[in-house]
């Protein structure tokens, strides 16, 4: 091995004499594979996506740096090689910005320095997060006096969607009281797990922040997964409380499938009965549907839908809400809505 000095003393280059066949190539750093050529990037292409990613995606940035006119010949050295690469110089960005290593010291910092956005944080033995902007709140509490019979407003909880490690339940409410009935997110709850002790927890601070829930006569909608109304029949017995079809429809159709029934259209089946327009309707079209049901799934039904049906769900328990859609029954869109608008968010 010999080495040659340049007139630059920082520069040496370095010349191998020997056998190159015995060597063993091996793929560069973090590359599960060696059949390509690493290409280092340029020192100020890499400064230059810590700047840009400070203010756009990843993708983004992505997009423009490869979309310029870098010539060919030093494409590799001047554009960004994957996506990785830059989401990679994201990370680095934001760990910059993190008041330390320790999630729970940072939870906690947050929670001291938005102390009028973040109103209760549990860590043992869930972690449960409840927020919400104190202006909103006190908006919300005032409205839900208004009569549902003349400003047919609507609250609605979902667990909306799952972020990361974590979920993440808000409490919508449409204010009619104000043009054009905007629905308002009232309060996050951010919690990673979904049992009914983490959503009593929820409305039992609810209700601190928002005493007029508990005596509120704008019904809450909320879908059937059993967390959430067990936690809402115990800590709210006095709110009117109403179901979503969609998920029951999806059920009833499940079970027919899963036990082979011989019940074509199952689904319109039941959503003629949800439409009838009194209870009394509702009784006689069932015992003339379900004289040709399986009995086994007539016990299913009478077991498992048609008390939901006759509390919460019926045409006649939602009319008289101003609130009632021919397709869906009640409408639950609006914390669908809010979920894709929080879905667009965390991938902009």
């Amino acid at each position: 091995m010999s080495y040659q000095l340049l007139e630059d003393p920082q520069k040496v280059i370095v010349q191998y004499i020997g056998q190159s066949d015995v060597a063993v190539p091996y793929p560069h750093g973090n590359c599960v594979s060696g059949d390509r050529d690493y290409v280092r990037s340029c020192p100020s292409l890499l400064s230059q996506l810590k700047t840009d990613v400070r203010h756009s995606a990843p993708s983004n940035v992505y997009k423009s740096a490869t979309g310029n006119s870098t010539p060919g010949n030093i494409q590799p050295v001047l554009a960004p090689r994957n996506t990785k690469q830059v989401q990679n110089a994201a990370y680095v960005e934001s760990q910059k910005t993190r008041l330390s290593h320790d999630a729970l010291y940072n939870l906690m910092e947050l929670a001291y320095d938005l102390d009028t956005f973040v109103h209760k944080v549990s860590i043992h033995p869930n972690l449960g997060i409840i927020c919400g902007h104190t202006s909103i709140i006190a908006y919300c509490h005032t409205a839900l006096l208004a009569s549902p019979g003349r400003h047919p407003s609507l609250l609605s909880y979902d667990t909306t969607f799952c972020c990361g490690d974590f979920y993440v339940s808000v409490l919508l409410f449409r204010m009619t009281i104000f043009s054009p009935a905007p629905v308002v997110p009232v309060l996050y709850f951010i919690h990673d797990t979904k049992l009914t002790a983490g959503h009593q927890e929820f409305f039992s601070v609810a209700c601190q922040l928002l005493p007029n829930l508990r005596k509120t006569e704008i019904p809450l909608v909320t879908d059937q997964e059993g967390g959430i109304t067990k936690a809402v029949a115990e800590v709210l017995p006095n709110v009117k409380h109403i179901l979503g079809w969609n998920h029951l429809l999806q059920d009833v159709k499940r079970h027919v499938r899963m036990h082979s029934y011989d019940i074509p259209n199952v689904r319109d089946l039941v959503r003629e009965l949800l439409l009838c327009s009194t209870e009394d309707e509702y009784t006689t079209l069932l015992k003339e549907k379900s004289v040709n049901w399986p009995s086994d799934f007539s016990t299913y039904f009478m077991k498992n839908v048609d008390g939901v049906i006759r509390a919460k769900m019926g045409r006649w328990n939602i009319e008289q809400y101003r609130a009632f859609d021919p397709y869906s029954g009640i409408p639950t869109n609006q914390s669908e809505g809010f979920n894709t608008v929080m879905k667009v968010m965390l991938t902009w």
